[in-house]
């Protein structure tokens, strides 16, 4: 098949090679009425471009098909939730002859939502697939413009409103595990170290805990339901806050495993005995817990089947959800009473 050129792809749009080579490489001075024209001509007549190659030999074209996965989880690149996480989508990616690219959101909504306009114009090419938000927070500026835009959109590991198209983790059902799990050893007082207020998941945690709970005549005391942030040093400030209350727990259940380290070195440091004093349960999983002391018991993220959900999503443009069950892990961090 012949390779289309810039030169006929100018000719039809009525404009200079130059112009058209700008355009296709997301140049921010190109017009934006003129800009959506020749992309559409360029996607007419089957153009496809490398949008990272512009080293590259200008007789030289490749055809790309990519995943763009998106965040702003400002630990994303040190944290084993989204490494597991991009691992199994990429593996998945691999599995349907594409590739996965990486954007790392920062905290300036504006300058974000503008380096996604260029890569929507990638996905009005055919260049791009689909975008996968991963761990959006609610309301997310850039998730909303993407929806904006009608591109193909996924969420996982929570969404930005109750209509997005997602995969997740079937969070309440987990909550539920836990708190079923806990009641039925004798726990009475129970704590919830949460995660941030603006994500689903947390929410979706705590609702089922509640809930089986609820099923037992339990319930939470609302004072002992404390804001964390999804961090080591989170979860120990989150810890001391709920023993320096007069009420304290014999079971707390944290939003993730790293909040629950952070429970463990606040117990080491004051001498509380886990699980003789305290049963604690953490969420996801990570490698370490198998090994802390004592080993933790947790939910089981099921990364393998996220990761070939979300390319279900990507590419069935009629799906709309997957909550998918996650595992509880019983290890030595929970006692009966």
């Amino acid at each position: 098949m012949k390779k289309v050129t810039f030169k006929e792809i100018s000719k039809i749009v009525g404009v200079s090679p130059m112009h058209v080579s700008r355009a296709l490489a997301g140049h921010p001075y190109v017009k934006e009425d003129l800009r959506k024209k020749i992309f559409k001509v360029a996607k007419e007549l089957n153009y496809s471009i490398n949008p990272f190659g512009r080293g590259l030999s200008k007789n030289i074209q490749m055809k790309a098909r990519m995943i763009c996965l998106l965040t702003n989880y400002d630990n994303f690149f040190r944290t084993e939730y989204f490494i597991d996480l991009i691992d199994s989508i990429s593996e998945n990616c691999r599995s349907k002859d594409c590739d996965a690219i990486i954007v790392s959101l920062t905290d300036d909504k504006r300058d974000n939502v503008n380096r996604l306009k260029n890569l929507v114009n990638y996905y009005k090419a055919g260049i791009i697939e689909g975008f996968v938000f991963i761990a959006p927070d609610l309301g997310s500026q850039e998730g909303l413009f993407l929806c904006s835009e009608k591109v193909n959109f996924v969420c996982v590991g929570s969404r930005i409103d109750p209509e997005t198209k997602y995969v997740d983790i079937d969070n309440f059902k987990a909550g539920f595990d836990v708190g079923e799990y806990l009641a039925g050893l004798g726990h009475r007082r129970f704590a919830f170290i949460k995660g941030a207020e603006n994500r689903f998941d947390t929410r979706e945690r705590m609702q089922g805990f509640s809930t089986a709970l609820g099923m037992k005549g339990l319930e939470i005391d609302p004072d002992l339901i404390v804001k964390g942030d999804y961090k080591i040093a989170g979860g120990k400030k989150a810890t001391a806050s709920v023993f320096s209350r007069n009420k304290k727990p014999d079971a707390i259940f944290y939003a993730n495993d790293l909040m629950a380290y952070g429970g463990m070195e606040f117990f080491k440091e004051k001498k509380i005995d886990v699980p003789g004093d305290v049963s604690i349960v953490g969420f996801d999983d990570l490698a370490a817990s198998a090994n802390c002391r004592p080993p933790l018991t947790t939910v089981r993220q099921p990364y393998a089947e996220m990761g070939e959900a979300v390319m279900e999503a990507v590419f069935d443009r009629n799906f709309t959800a997957m909550k998918i069950p996650g595992e509880l892990i019983i290890r030595k961090s929970c006692g009966r009473l």
